[in-house]
């Protein structure tokens, strides 16, 4: 049995050229099995993410998926979310310390958001802007959400930023935990 999927420092061992294909295969051999992934520091950048984004579509047991301390940008970031968009029991996504600036990422993340049971998103230090804030509202003002905590500090958005997230998390009843800045944490009750 296979699950969890710990692959934290795996890039330490790994040729950058086929960092993305030895990921995709250690997927590929706990798919029937896998609950969760783990690829902190792992060093993935937006190319490895076509051959690791195919492998996950395969394993739609996934509930736990932790990107973070990658080298993903908007479009690696993209690639992730729609791997995981057939992914029923997805709860917990962290794609934290990547650069997800671009606001088609975070949207990438709200529909994740309104299509799933994702209960936790963390996406701290991903650089995110007061436009990515207004695409996240969107699934954080649908009553049917039920995130439960979310993070995204040190980032780059204003306090309009954080203010459109604070409008909308006044429709969003399910919600508990936001961090929006370091070191506040806003409770939502």
């Amino acid at each position: 049995m296979c699950a969890p999927l710990d692959l934290r420092g795996l890039a330490l061992n790994l040729d950058s050229s086929s960092r993305g294909q030895d990921v995709s295969m250690a997927i590929d051999h706990c798919a029937d099995d896998m609950t969760a992934i783990t690829t902190v520091g792992c060093k993935l950048v937006d190319d490895d993410m076509c051959a690791v984004g195919e492998a996950l579509r395969n394993v739609p047991s996934l509930s736990t998926v932790d990107f973070s301390s990658n080298l993903l940008s908007c479009d690696g970031v993209l690639l992730l979310c729609a791997a995981l968009e057939d992914c029923e029991h997805l709860t917990d996504l962290d794609i934290s310390f990547n650069d997800c600036h671009d606001s088609d990422a975070c949207l990438a993340v709200a529909r994740l958001l309104q299509r799933n049971s994702v209960t936790v998103v963390r996406m701290k230090a991903c650089n995110i802007v007061d436009a990515g804030c207004a695409d996240l509202a969107i699934a954080l003002s649908d009553h049917n959400s039920v995130i439960r905590t979310l993070v995204l500090s040190d980032n780059r958005f204003s306090h309009k930023g954080a203010a459109i997230i604070c409008r909308a998390l006044r429709y969003n009843l399910c919600i508990r935990n936001v961090l929006v800045g370091y070191p506040r944490m806003v409770r939502v009750i």
